[in-house]
């Protein structure tokens, strides 16, 4: 069953930056096949965030999946590659920034037929995280909380990006948080791109681990980076288990 009502209409514009904040850039902003439409919160907190720490955020219609689900199952991503790299390499942005480590991992490593453009698309990939604890103003100060948050690391980041840190430090930004890493993050949480759909029994497991492991951190609330990892665990949740989100869709509320 669905974790929540799909947006149907598409994102794509141009954001400019909030009138409390000077203009210091433009970025672009990869939203993701799935997430386009199952997690537009998140986008929306993307956007807030990266207009309010300066920068106009344009959003490409053109762009699609970053094609790591095709990989993982054995077909060729060079269409879905070319496509996206075309749809950003025209923009005239200092930045395209991504949201979830899935995709993350898959664009970085992103080899498109001409050098010259997939070479500037994977020189100007940033990861959310990463981009925001960078360019944050002193003055932006989000509101206080004594929220005990429980830091989810997923594979594809402490793997292949290796920046989990950044989640931390952004984190940090809101006065009075207690912020943990989740037990046992070195453990996969099942969903591993495409392997909940060809292995359910052991990604059915894997999940249960996961989410007993959330519910005795003593947390209030958890937080992932990666869409593909929230979207399976917060799928046929009881009443009393946690729903992961995206970290900055928590720093968006407090701003």
């Amino acid at each position: 069953r669905l974790v929540c009502e799909p947006a149907l209409g598409g994102l794509a514009g141009v954001f400019p930056v909030s009138k409390r904040a000077r203009q210091r850039g433009r970025v672009a902003l990869f939203t993701g096949c799935l997430a386009e439409h199952f997690d537009r919160a998140t986008l929306r907190a993307a956007i807030k965030l990266l207009n309010a720490v300066g920068y106009e955020v344009v959003v490409p219609e053109g762009q699609g999946c970053c094609g790591a689900i095709h990989q993982h199952n054995g077909r060729p991503a060079e269409t879905l590659v070319e496509n996206n790299i075309a749809a950003f390499y025209e923009l005239e942005v200092e930045a395209v920034v991504y949201l979830a480590s899935g995709c993350g991992a898959m664009l970085t490593e992103y080899r498109g037929t001409d050098s010259e453009t997939s070479g500037w698309f994977t020189r100007s990939l940033r990861d959310i995280n990463e981009f925001l604890l960078e360019h944050w103003p002193d003055q932006l100060q989000p509101a206080a909380s004594n929220l005990n948050i429980a830091v989810h690391e997923p594979c594809s980041q402490r793997n292949v990006l290796k920046n989990a840190k950044a989640v931390y430090a952004l984190l940090a930004k809101i006065p009075g948080v207690n912020i943990e890493a989740l037990p046992d993050n070195h453990t996969c949480c099942g969903a591993g791109g495409s392997y909940m759909l060809s292995h359910p029994e052991n990604a059915g497991q894997l999940k249960m681990l996961k989410r007993q492991a959330i519910a005795g951190c003593g947390a209030d609330i958890a937080v992932s980076t990666n869409f593909g990892c929230a979207f399976f665990l917060n799928a046929e949740r009881g009443e009393t288990d946690r729903k992961l989100m995206h970290p900055i869709r928590l720093l968006a509320d407090r701003i």
